[in-house]
């Protein structure tokens, strides 16, 4: 394959090389390769530079006060600084000394990439520098790092009325995500001026007590600042999605804030902008929706997939979705509007003539959702015409119908479905015979005996596949018969149909026999029949097909070993666990954890050592089923090379419920290298998992505290805000923070009464300062 770099590209990344490995001596060289036209040859030169020792870093200080006429090299200098080792700490205070406007810039964004907290003093008395620029650069530098001087400092700054400092400082108090400034961003939303960066700020800070001081900054407000409100409103509810899961209390509090004018107003503004701000117009019209926004709603179904997905939210709150105007939205529309209705249909009985006329549509995808539709409807009347369907030229229609005909049922039903199972047309008679059978009709077995003796294949499958649900005691003898027909397939379709009843001897005898058919789908379902009716007589046969030539058929074998009783099946199963066919090994572990026998317990940890992932993952599924598997999933979770695997151990913790399950997730999360996937598991059975994880915030740090409650407060449980409150109380001081925190995103009159008291009497100074922030 060709190099994408040219020769002289590579000369000059070569040349780099050779310069760095001179140290300080070669700094002058390495700046020079900032004239380069390659960007791959600057950013090789900024990665030298970042890794020199204290005498390179000093001469590239240097080289930023001294020589400044080519912008290259100095923004190569900044990315390099700004990477480089703590030794470049000290230079860069130094820096913070210059007197010069324009080394004072680049110094200040180098401490505040670096997150230089040293500097902190200085930055906050830059920030009051007579230069615009020094001050303005001081006030992101000061964003960058967060905490409470710089907080105080930035909200002294957006209240000094300071043209220059107060925008900056309002970008900064918004990215700070503290509800400290919210009180100074209430302020500035009310002046024109800065409205509408003071409105995108307070989006950024994502709190619930936000949502009031948007809707009533909404009321006066110009259609560009009503937009940046919206998009706003829609951070706030993208941060309390993925901070406390549930975002019903901010439409209820959208609602309650909202001026007589707001509906018609957004209702307005979404006629022409661009798609994100339409998005957060049609969140916010949905939050706001009556019933006179129904017409706005099927308006907004005629745009993109987006705003569908809004539109179908908004008619699903309001209970419209019956509403005649939607209906006959439906009924007039096109197939791509009525692709995205008919899914919220479901169950619909009023508009059953509605979505009648949809099985009419030119797109088959529209056709097979109407009769989705229809299914949950109990619109009996549409049966004669879900019929009409089982000779639609798309399969998917005619598999559609067939499942809402058996699903609504009628009087007409059976006359209906035993005519098309008599037809001549034999597309209609196969999904007919599929009812019928289905439905369990007396003449089911007689048309079944009709349909064996067609010349078509699919129609003996569809009968062979419903003879054994008919209590008619003459069907093992049919399929036994069946099982010695000239075609393979339908073959192979008696065959596994004789899994499904009662075993006898001569159905016995025809399993057996069919070990040996030429086939090898018909070996392959005598093996899997013979397995599912526990014939343990035919453990010799099985054994016999593991050497079968047909891969599936041997698999098969596998499983059916594995279905059988008995010590015999049980040493079949440990042998094939150490077989050289990672494919029967792994069909071995499978069936080992469906046995959950503690004797084979070893072989499956043996398999979890495998140099190869599918069979560390297929054991590890095997391992899972058998008591006390958390430590070993832990360890895997943890330690295995593969990160799929490591998922999928992740994954199993998820599904148990039991203590030593959750504190295994917990100490993934705490590790950090799989914690996303450790805390969304921590989700999942979260009403058992309380108790450990109320235990785990008495001891844990800021760090895990935070991101277990903000789990605890986004999963689905009953007794989480109960939980918090206990959390609330706990004696370890990070938790009560963390806690204080989420409590504060929440912001109803439960989590208000908690900060409040927090506020007043916890014995921790930061519980109480953020408690405080939180209510004021």
């Amino acid at each position: 394959m060709p190099s994408l770099i040219s020769p002289d590209d590579q000369d000059a990344i070569a040349r780099t090389q050779q310069l760095a490995a001179l140290g300080a001596d070669g700094v002058a060289g390495l700046l020079a390769l900032f004239g380069h036209r390659s960007w791959a040859v600057r950013r090789g030169v900024v990665a030298a530079l970042s890794r020199g020792d204290s005498r390179s870093l000093l001469a590239l200080t240097r080289a930023l006060v001294e020589s400044r006429e080519h912008e290259p090299t100095l923004a190569g200098i900044v990315d390099a600084l700004s990477a480089a080792s703590a030794e470049a700490s000290p230079l860069v205070s130094e820096l913070l000394g210059s007197s010069e406007p324009a080394v004072l810039c680049d110094a200040i964004q180098i401490a505040g990439r670096r997150q230089e907290r040293a500097c902190l003093p200085r930055l906050i008395e830059l920030s009051e520098h007579p230069d615009d620029n020094v001050a303005l650069a001081a006030v992101e530098a000061l964003g960058r790092l967060g905490g409470e001087q710089a907080l105080d400092q930035l909200i002294r700054l957006a209240e000094s009325n300071q043209f220059f400092r107060v925008f900056p400082a309002i970008e900064g108090l918004g990215r700070s995500h503290e509800a400290r400034a919210l009180p100074t961003l209430r302020k500035l939303v009310k002046q024109p001026i800065y409205a509408a960066e003071a409105a995108r700020a307070i989006g950024r800070l994502g709190s619930l007590s936000a949502v009031a001081s948007l809707m009533q900054a909404l009321d006066n407000a110009s259609e560009s600042l009503l937009r940046v409100i919206a998009l706003s409103l829609s951070a706030i509810q993208d941060s309390l999605s993925q901070s406390v899961g549930n975002t019903s209390a901010l439409s209820r509090t959208v609602r309650e804030h909202a001026g007589p004018a707001a509906r018609e107003r957004v209702a307005r503004a979404l006629g022409s902008t661009d798609a994100a701000e339409a998005i957060a117009l049609g969140r916010l019209l949905v939050w706001l929706a009556d019933e006179e926004n129904v017409a706005d709603f099927i308006r907004l179904l005629h745009g993109a997939d987006d705003m569908a997905v809004l539109t179908i939210e908004g008619l699903t709150r309001l209970s419209a979705l019956g509403d005649p105007w939607v209906l006959a939205e439906l009924e007039s529309s096109d197939s791509e509007v009525r692709a995205r209705l008919l899914p919220v249909l479901m169950g619909v009985a009023a508009g059953s003539s509605a979505i009648v006329a949809c099985l009419s549509d030119p797109q088959a995808g529209v056709r097979a959702l109407a009769c989705h539709a229809l299914a949950r409807s109990n619109a009996t009347a549409a049966v004669p015409r879900l019929f009409e369907l089982l000779v639609d030229p798309d399969l998917g229609v005619v598999h559609a119908a067939v499942c809402a005909i058996q699903s609504l049922g009628s009087a007409e039903t059976e006359r209906l479905a035993l005519a098309a199972a008599r037809s001549a047309n034999l597309a209609e008679r196969r999904a007919a015979l599929r009812i019928v059978v289905y439905l369990g009709y007396a003449e089911s077995f007689e048309l079944c005996l009709a349909a064996l003796a067609s010349d078509d294949e699919r129609l003996r499958d569809i009968a062979l596949g419903g003879l054994p649900a008919l209590e008619e005691p003459r069907v093992p003898a049919v399929l036994i018969e069946a099982a010695r027909h000239a075609a393979s397939r339908t073959r192979a379709s008696a065959i596994r149909a004789l899994g499904h009843v009662e075993v006898s001897s001569e159905s016995e005898a025809a399993l057996r026999a069919a070990l040996d058919d030429p086939d090898a789908w018909v070996r392959y379902y005598a093996c899997q029949s013979l397995g599912r009716r526990r014939v343990n007589q035919a453990l010799p046969l099985l054994v016999a097909r593991l050497g079968d030539p047909a891969a599936q058929v041997q698999l098969a074998a596998v499983e059916a070993l594995a279905a059988l009783p008995g010590r015999d099946a049980t040493q079949a199963l440990a042998s094939l666990a150490v077989s050289s066919n990672l494919d029967l090994l792994r069909a071995a572990l499978v069936g080992i954890g469906e046995r959950k026998d503690e004797a084979l317990r070893d072989l499956v940890l043996a398999a979890l050592k495998s140099p190869d992932s599918t069979t560390r993952t297929v054991a590890l599924s095997s391992y899972s089923r058998f008591e006390g598997a958390e430590a070993e999933l832990e360890r895997v979770s943890l330690d295995d090379t593969d990160p799929g695997v490591r998922q999928a151990a992740i994954e199993l913790l998820g599904s148990r419920e039991s203590a030593a399950a959750t504190q295994a997730l917990i100490h993934v999360v705490a590790r950090g290298q799989s914690s996303d996937a450790a805390l969304l598991a921590l989700r999942q059975n979260v009403e058992a998992r309380i108790p450990s994880l109320l235990a785990e915030l008495e001891r844990a740090d800021d760090t895990l505290a935070r991101q277990l409650l903000l789990t605890l407060s986004s999963a689905e449980s009953r007794h989480y805000r109960a939980a918090l409150e206990a959390a609330f109380s706990s004696n370890n001081v990070s938790t009560r923070r963390a806690t204080a925190r989420v409590l504060s995103l929440l912001a109803d009159d439960a989590a208000k009464s908690s900060l409040a008291r927090a506020a007043a009497l916890d014995t921790d100074p930061e519980v109480r300062r953020i408690s405080a922030a939180a209510i004021a």
